[in-house]
């Protein structure tokens, strides 16, 4: 998350397969918020190793960023095992969303 104050420019961030888990996730969620710039994130998996779990505190905090935030078009949360409860909390989160054009949660 604090890639994104030091680098206020910043348009896309991939941190594919990182190992971020749910805790991580909601602190980078919360900070884009309020973001005005950064239009692609990437935090999807590829294999185990690595794999980045977003777990229901990750979701939580991912609905209340799409509710909010106005520029992220892109958003990829592939291979985080999102449970179905999960994927209705980002849904909620949808629901006011007018930027997000693609979303992965395969």
């Amino acid at each position: 998350a604090e890639v994104l104050y030091a680098v206020p420019s910043l348009q896309s961030l991939e941190v594919r397969s990182a190992g971020i888990g749910p805790v991580g996730q909601a602190t980078l969620f919360a900070a884009l918020r309020a973001n005005t710039v950064l239009c692609t994130l990437d935090l999807g998996s590829v294999g185990e190793i690595g794999r980045n779990l977003i777990g229901m505190e990750g979701c939580g905090a991912c609905g209340e960023m799409l509710a909010k935030n106005t520029t992220l078009s892109a958003l990829t949360l592939s291979s985080n095992r999102i449970s179905a409860e999960g994927a209705t909390v980002i849904a909620e989160g949808l629901r006011s969303n007018v930027a997000l054009r693609t979303l992965d949660l395969s």
